[in-house]
């Protein structure tokens, strides 16, 4: 009886993904997108971080206002294909969970 109700705490293994590419299969190109975009949102994340260092070290720290323009306008760039990556990797998955679950 204490077999019955003892739990097994297991993770759950990513192989179980693997029932989900049947119908992944027809929409290749969007999946291959949605890589691309959480990629790519997730690697200009990390940038912030570097656009705020530069921002304080070069224009801040430098007294230089076209340094401090120059790294601000970056920095907005950055931010600004951020909101892209993020908003594509958004509906992509949106759009093929609607498919696939629907």
């Amino acid at each position: 009886m204490a077999a019955a109700t003892e739990r097994h705490d297991t993770p759950p293994r990513i192989t179980a993904l693997r029932r989900l590419l049947p119908y992944l299969a027809p929409y290749r190109g969007r999946v291959l997108l949605a890589a691309v975009a959480l990629l790519l949102a997730a690697g200009l994340v990390l940038g912030l971080g570097q656009g705020v260092r530069h921002l304080v070290d070069e224009g801040f720290a430098a007294g230089s206002a076209a340094a401090l323009d120059r790294t601000a306008l970056v920095l907005f760039g950055v931010v600004a294909a951020l909101a892209g990556a993020t908003c594509a990797r958004f509906w992509l998955v949106s759009w093929l969970g609607e498919r696939v679950a629907g």
